[in-house]
This record gives structure tokens, C-alpha cells and sequence, in this order.
């Protein structure tokens, strides 16, 4: 069997991983509806690499409204995605300004001066006529 995996990781890591994985699924088998630290403290797996299983979606066999982790933005408990809802709404805020000034108008052009680019073109046509 191949595992496939985003992040680089020795096959010995992954192999390790699995294991932890595996203890926290028996865990949560045998005790329904545990939180984070409840599967940290009867495993002894550390409580950010279950909240990696959380995130990655490895326990939807079990109930999920004890299983939270942490907003990537600002630490709050949530049960799916990377930000919590008040994060969401301020990086939403905040794309939508910066798009807004990208958005603005360019500044126009400089008026065409007296020569209007022809001192360019008489020097061209001078270094072509020498």
C-alpha cells in the first residue's frame, strides 16, 4: 500500500504517524464523543498532531462535536476549516480593500508635451541617416 502525502515526510515518519493514528481511532472507538485532551491523555499523542487528524478529516467515523482545534489565525476553537468565523470575516474585510485599491483608476497619462515624441524620432532617424 502507498501512502501519499503533501508534506515531506520519511516512510519511517508516516509509519510512526499511522501508529498514532491508530491508537487515537481505538481510543475514540472505545470512548465516544472524547475531546482533543481526553484522546491526548489516554494515548498519550501529542495534541497537535491530533488536531492534524481532526483537520485532515481522519476521524468522521466519530461524532465530531467534541473534536475542535485551533484557528490557524488567532487560536479559537473550531470543528472545520483553517479560520474561525470572525477571522474569515476580517480576512474577507481586508482582501476586499486590498482589492478595491487595485481596483482604483490608473493614474492617467501624462499629457503629450509640445514635441508630442518626435525628439525621439528625429534622433532615431538621425543615428539611421549617419
Amino acid at each position: 500500500m502507498f501512502v501519499r502525502v503533501a508534506k515531506d515526510i520519511c516512510p519511517r515518519c508516516v509509519q510512526e504517524i499511522e501508529q498514532e493514528f491508530l491508537k487515537c481511532h481505538d481510543y475514540l472507538r472505545d470512548h465516544p464523543g472524547a475531546t482533543v485532551i481526553e484522546i491526548h491523555e489516554g494515548t498519550g499523542v501529542s495534541i497537535k498532531q491530533i488536531e492534524e487528524f481532526v483537520k485532515e478529516g481522519r476521524f468522521q467515523f466519530a461524532r465530531g462535536e467534541h473534536l475542535d482545534y485551533s484557528c490557524e489565525r488567532c487560536g479559537r476553537r473550531i470543528k472545520k476549516g483553517r479560520f474561525c468565523n470572525v477571522c474569515k470575516k476580517e480576512l474577507f474585510q481586508e482582501f476586499s480593500q486590498l482589492t478595491d485599491e487595485t481596483n482604483e483608476e490608473p493614474e492617467s497619462p501624462r499629457p503629450w508635451g509640445p514635441t508630442r515624441g518626435f525628439v525621439i524620432w528625429e534622433r532615431r532617424q538621425q543615428q539611421m541617416d549617419e
